[in-house]
């Protein structure tokens, strides 16, 4: 498998992103790339894929990453830890935007759009989320909690094909 970079380096406060990074390294196949920390701009707007996923004859995957207990409360998305609970910007929101940045950067590049398919995800490594989970913008199939960060190869390909 190839890395981006080649040797990532999490700090201490991106243990839920290594975690996830490890778990797909150790699933998915020998020709996928995983990149990690892909600072885009589109436009005025700064944007941040935590971890890239190119999986090619499937496709790519962007995927925002939060540690902690994350829930969302009267359409509040909140991060618990031990120091408590706080109010944090929707990831599913970051990472379309993130998404969309890098699809039209690329279209750019090309000089065509991107019509790959190219799916945008949240995994939160450290959070229970019930099957029946479901909110606008993001069906339960684009979230991978505790128990499918462990194993989240197949999810991610579902995710991308479907």
């Amino acid at each position: 498998m190839r890395f981006i970079p080649e040797e990532p380096h999490f700090t201490e406060g991106q243990s839920a992103e290594r975690s996830v990074w490890e778990a797909l390294n150790r699933t998915l196949p020998d020709d996928a790339v995983l990149a990690h920390s892909v600072q885009l701009r589109d436009g005025r707007a700064e944007h941040e894929i935590d971890i890239l996923v190119l999986w090619p004859g499937v496709g790519m995957a962007a995927i925002e990453v939060k540690g902690g207990r994350i829930s969302v409360e009267n359409g509040q998305w909140l991060q618990s830890d031990r120091g408590g609970s706080h109010k944090i910007q929707s990831p599913v929101v970051q990472s379309q935007s993130s998404h969309h940045a890098l699809k039209n950067w690329l279209g750019r590049q090309l000089g065509t759009p991107l019509t790959s398919r190219f799916a945008y995800m949240v995994a939160f490594p450290y959070t229970s989320v019930p099957k029946e989970w479901g909110m606008a913008g993001c069906p339960r199939t684009l979230v991978l909690d505790d128990r499918q960060c462990e194993s989240p190869a197949e999810l991610v390909r579902r995710a991308i094909e479907t």
